[in-house]
């Protein structure tokens, strides 16, 4: 159930936004991305990124999903 919620929600959206042959690989990136971030910082409590300007971190993030996309 969980890979059918998964494959609806992101996977298939995110495929069809994202070019090339690859797109489906893209796709995970981003999503293994995205679940990383979020459970470093919710579950290991950083601190430091709450503490950081907003626009910085999303500079930091972009960077790091146009490297993973490149």
């Amino acid at each position: 159930m969980l890979t059918e919620v998964v494959e609806d929600s992101f996977m298939v959206p995110f495929s069809k936004i994202l070019s090339g042959d690859d797109a489906r690989e893209k796709a995970a990136i981003t999503l293994a991305i995205i679940t990383g971030y979020d459970v470093v910082i919710r579950m290991m409590r950083v601190k430091a990124h709450a503490d950081e300007d907003r626009v910085a971190l999303r500079q930091r993030i972009y960077k790091v999903f146009c490297e993973a996309l490149s």
